[in-house]
């Protein structure tokens, strides 16, 4: 007889969609904090309950998500370039870019920017930012990314953002450290 995949009313959906998926399970037991039996789960429940979350707007999109959705990019020789538009999920009270959400743009370039590199894996070591000018809603701009030393265990990216008059909006320096995957 074979094992019964039981998990208890605290597991969530994506852990039960996991190991339903990897052990072919069509449907597994639910059980309360008494072990007593309480419900069982399919597949069909699983799908019904993946579809609902994806359509909450809290849990859909991070605000990373909708800030990047917002951006292109292209690879360049030794880079990459960003383009976009700033939002309104991007602003401060004051109505200009939050310097937060303009940190995230220049640290996500920068990490991507590493990643295109062999698919490498890499954690943030440290990032040196100084913004120039503020930035208002509407306003197209440019992220320009170059790596300026990659080694076996470390990378510095040097990011530039630009308006569309080419005038300075903000510069950053990010060190990385490259993970390798045993």
């Amino acid at each position: 007889m074979r094992n019964l995949f039981i998990v208890d009313c605290k597991t969530t959906v994506a852990y039960a969609a996991h190991i339903m998926g990897w052990e072919n399970i069509s449907m597994c037991l639910v059980v309360d904090s008494n072990k007593k039996l309480i419900g069982t789960i399919g597949r069909k429940e699983i799908v019904e309950a993946i579809q609902y979350a994806l359509r909450q707007p809290q849990a859909g999109e991070t605000i990373e998500d909708m800030i990047l959705k917002n951006f292109q990019y292209s690879y360049a020789e030794d880079g990459m370039h960003f383009y976009g538009k700033i939002v309104s999920e991007m602003l401060e009270p004051l109505g200009s870019a939050s310097w937060n959400s303009l940190g995230m743009l220049l640290s996500t370039a920068a990490v991507m920017t590493l990643r295109s590199k062999n698919n490498m894996n890499v954690s943030i070591d440290s990032i040196s930012t100084y913004f120039v000018k503020p930035i208002q809603m509407d306003t197209n701009i440019n992220i320009h990314t170059k790596i300026i030393d990659l080694g076996r265990f470390f990378a510095k990216v040097e990011v530039g953002m630009v308006n569309e008059k080419n005038e300075d909006i903000a510069k950053s320096i990010l060190s990385a450290k490259i993970l390798k995957i045993q």
